[in-house]
């Protein structure tokens, strides 16, 4: 089974190509998007030599600010990009901060027997791990005031009662200071989830069959108002790819959905989440190799050891 990587990354390029030599094999593809904001050439530099690499040109890459559409977009791209060149294959979603907790062919092992078609955590919404069942993210209107993280306001349709409140008003005051007036204009229609589709929520990264995939691009081809919806959907990214591939399921029971194979830890207090593991976290790591290929999040300006531990005594 050939396997398709799709990188989404934005910093660290030795990071990254680290991670791309544990996952290298005759049968492995790597298709790379680095963020818009980001200048590409260090990336394109460490991997120079690569045959099985696939960068992005510039006037395809997005913007990946946090909780945009731009993640959503740049992924949808990668899927385009690695079917038009590997068939039969598997893509697997990883970010330049992932590293994985097997082998490479042990992963190689796992795609070739397992009958699942899809590795995604998922639930319908409104869901109990998001505030307000995380409907606001669907229902309001998201507007950035900058490209700084969690600088945004949730605006309803004016056709929505909950638009007269005080807090609105100083959220439009806000737009109209700092962020994009003509934007505004969006407030004016009723926002309303694709009709027939019930949303779905989770964790954004992902594997699936190229088969899925294809159904997926074929899906968004025939209903673009699906993709054009969720530009104004908050963390889309984790919404967007849950609620298509539950959709396809319901018509298709040969389609089988198991969790994500990336492990993340969002449990633990009083830290930035996700948590960026360090050597300490070595034995939690080890315990989710048991049922996880990956894990998030990394970061060598941090600490290295923890990657050096798992290269020698979990990638053997």
């Amino acid at each position: 089974m050939k396997i398709c990587y799709l990188l989404i990354a934005h910093k660290n390029p030795e990071q990254v190509l680290r991670l791309m030599t544990r996952l290298t094999s005759t049968d492995s593809y790597f298709f790379i998007h680095i963020d818009q904001r980001v200048p590409d050439a260090a990336f394109r530099n460490v991997f120079k030599g690569f045959n099985n690499v696939y960068f992005f040109e510039n006037d395809l890459r997005c913007n990946g600010i946090w909780g945009g559409f731009g993640i959503v977009q740049a992924t949808v791209n990668l899927i385009y990009y690695a079917l038009s060149k590997v068939s039969d294959s598997f893509l697997v979603l990883l970010s330049g901060q992932d590293y994985p907790l097997q082998s490479q062919g042990q992963i190689q092992q796992f795609f070739n027997k397992t009958s699942f078609q899809a590795f995604i955590f998922g639930k319908p919404m409104p869901t109990t791990f998001w505030q307000n069942g995380g409907l606001e993210r669907i229902k309001k209107y998201r507007f950035y005031l900058s490209n700084t993280r969690y600088d945004f306001v949730l605006i309803p349709s004016i056709w929505n009662k909950s638009f007269y409140r005080k807090k609105v008003l100083k959220d439009l005051y806000a737009i109209l200071l700092r962020g994009n007036k003509k934007d505004l204009l969006k407030i004016f229609k009723t926002r309303k989830h694709p009709a027939n589709i019930k949303a779905y929520g989770g964790s954004q990264w992902w594997a699936m069959s190229s088969n899925l995939a294809q159904r997926i691009l074929d899906f968004i081809d025939n209903r673009p108002s699906f993709l054009n919806y969720h530009q104004d959907t908050l963390l889309a990214d984790e919404i967007f790819f849950q609620t298509l591939i539950h959709h396809i399921a319901k018509t298709d029971n040969t389609l089988k959905i198991a969790p994500s194979l990336t492990y993340t830890n969002w449990e633990r207090k009083n830290v930035p989440l996700p948590v960026t593991f360090s050597a300490e976290d070595f034995m939690e790591l080890k315990n989710a190799s048991e049922t996880h290929l990956f894990a998030r999040k990394f970061d060598i300006e941090k600490d290295t050891i923890i990657l050096d531990k798992i290269d020698t005594e979990l990638l053997l």
